[in-house]
């Protein structure tokens, strides 16, 4: 789930009802906190941050594509994540109203 969007101050993703929590009664959680960082020109760096009761886990991405950028002109956008593997995880290319693409 996309918490935040375009036009938020903050971007976070949250992941929900993965595996049984070690309670037995919930499921486990990830949510990721996107921080702009115009100094990381290559790969976003992945901060682990912690865990609450080994079931919800938390992390901070920091990137430059977490920056806003200076379009001023409103877009149709959305971000679609899709997890390929256990280990890995894929953007997918969309394209909006105005025949761009968002990869």
């Amino acid at each position: 789930m996309l918490v935040g969007g375009p036009t938020a101050k903050k971007l976070t993703l949250k992941y929900e009802n993965g595996s049984i929590c070690p309670n037995g009664k919930d499921k486990k959680a990830t949510l990721l906190n996107f921080v702009c960082d115009k100094e990381i020109q290559s790969k976003a760096q992945i901060s682990y941050i912690g865990n609450l009761h080994d079931c919800s886990y938390f992390f901070e991405v920091r990137s430059i594509y977490a920056c806003p950028t200076s379009n001023k002109r409103p877009r149709s956008a959305f971000w679609v994540f899709s997890s390929a593997s256990s280990s890995s995880s894929s953007w997918l290319s969309l394209q909006v109203e105005d025949g761009s693409t968002l990869n």
